[in-house]
């Protein structure tokens, strides 16, 4: 687990020898100019990254018999699903009373589901029994969390030091010592490990971690036009030796001005590097070109199946999938219900 001071001396360090150009890049414009916090200085403000649920639209994942559009989610959940999630649960809960304020999740785990499901019928659809990830800019990092309980390897990157000083946190706290965290610059083989976390100065400069899959969503259009062009370079050289080859988004995010890149620029960007399109009906899918995907692949363009190993009869609402504790809630939820941003599901013991 790295320290606070530990990140932030060795951030220095690397801006000393980076360009303008790249600083520009992978500043937290975006954040900034939202009044989100970004940095932290003491691990209790960690807390506060364990689910966020500001937002009405997550009210979407309590309506049963339906398809919440942005995260490419279905509202009817499984057994195996609702267990994955709580599982994801207990862990923060557990990470965070550690930090000295218990959360658990709301929303946070649900977001995560879409491309779960995703990346579970990509690998089933080739045959392997697990696949690798790597994740730009994971939020609260449960996708990695429900990936790493499943065994497989993850790696991810953030540019926010709050964000990936959290991710760091929970991540470790599953992976143990089969984690290795790059921002001192030290540790061995990564192909040794379970679990790679990159800081946004070694992800400029280095794409040697290869993977089957790359994520980057609801950020693409977040991020300067500098920053998504090395996203973009990065993850096909990291793909370029994997069996599948996939760069899977649900959508870019917000983008709020010129510097920042619309859907359509990332499109050009994906195609000119050498990725063609594939799915783009509830989520969106980009593979090399040159590789071939599967038939088994393609009921994607129709559907994103549900999740569901054990084959269990019966799908479990939103409302009845999660139950929160008065002393777990996540620290945004007085402030929704003061403001009455959105009516809050009946999920409170």
């Amino acid at each position: 687990m790295t320290a606070i001071e530990e990140y932030d001396k060795a951030e220095q360090e690397a801006k000393a020898n980076l360009s303008f150009a790249e600083l520009m890049a992978f500043a937290p414009a975006t954040f900034e100019k939202l009044g989100f916090p970004h940095r932290v200085k003491d691990e209790r403000e960690l807390v506060r990254y364990a689910d966020w649920n500001f937002d009405e639209g997550n009210r979407e994942y309590f309506w049963p018999n339906h398809f919440f559009v942005g995260p490419a989610v279905e509202t009817n959940y499984t057994h195996d699903e609702v267990e994955l999630m709580n599982r994801v649960r207990d862990q923060a809960v557990e990470v965070t009373r550690k930090l000295g304020r218990a959360v658990r999740p709301l929303s946070g785990p649900f977001t995560q589901l879409g491309l779960f499901r995703v990346i579970q019928k990509l690998r089933e659809a080739y045959g392997m029994q697990n696949v690798s990830v790597f994740e730009i800019g994971p939020g609260t990092g449960y996708l990695g969390a429900m990936l790493l309980n499943q065994g497989w390897f993850y790696g991810s990157m953030d540019n926010a030091q709050a964000l990936y000083l959290w991710q760091n946190r929970l991540l470790s706290h599953i992976a143990g010592d089969k984690l290795m965290d790059t921002t001192p610059g030290t540790g061995g083989e990564y192909q040794q490990v379970q679990c790679i976390t990159v800081p946004w100065w070694r992800f400029i400069r280095q794409s040697c971690w290869p993977v089957d899959i790359v994520v980057s969503n609801t950020n693409l259009g977040e991020m300067t036009t500098l920053a998504m062009k090395t996203v973009v370079r990065n993850a096909r050289n990291m793909l370029s030796d994997s069996k599948i080859g996939f760069f899977l988004f649900t959508n870019v995010g917000h983008v709020h001005d010129e510097r920042h890149s619309n859907r359509e620029a990332v499109h050009h960007e994906l195609e000119r590097v050498g990725f063609q399109q594939v799915f783009s009906n509830s989520f969106q899918g980009y593979v090399l070109r040159g590789k071939e995907v599967p038939e088994a692949a393609m009921s994607l363009r129709e559907r994103i199946p549900l999740y569901n190993p054990s084959g269990r009869e019966g799908v479990i609402s939103g409302t009845e999938a999660v139950r929160i504790p008065r002393d777990q809630e996540p620290l945004d939820l007085e402030f929704v219900r003061l403001l009455g941003v959105w009516d809050l599901p009946q999920v409170f013991v």
